[in-house]
């Protein structure tokens, strides 16, 4: 249940970022290993190209 507390409010902060944040924080996130190997890393691409306009 923690977990998933965390999840959302990363995923909060991360919505909340601007495109250049949210860049750095992707490819760290590349290299961080985590229980949901490939769903957070497509979660993160698609929101970054929605928000680069």
């Amino acid at each position: 249940m923690f977990q998933i507390i965390l999840y959302l409010i990363g995923g909060i902060v991360y919505l909340a970022c601007p495109v250049g944040a949210k860049a750095i924080i992707l490819v760290g996130n590349m290299f961080i290993p985590d229980p949901l190997p490939y769903i957070d890393e497509i979660f993160m691409i698609f929101t970054l190209f929605a928000s680069a306009d």
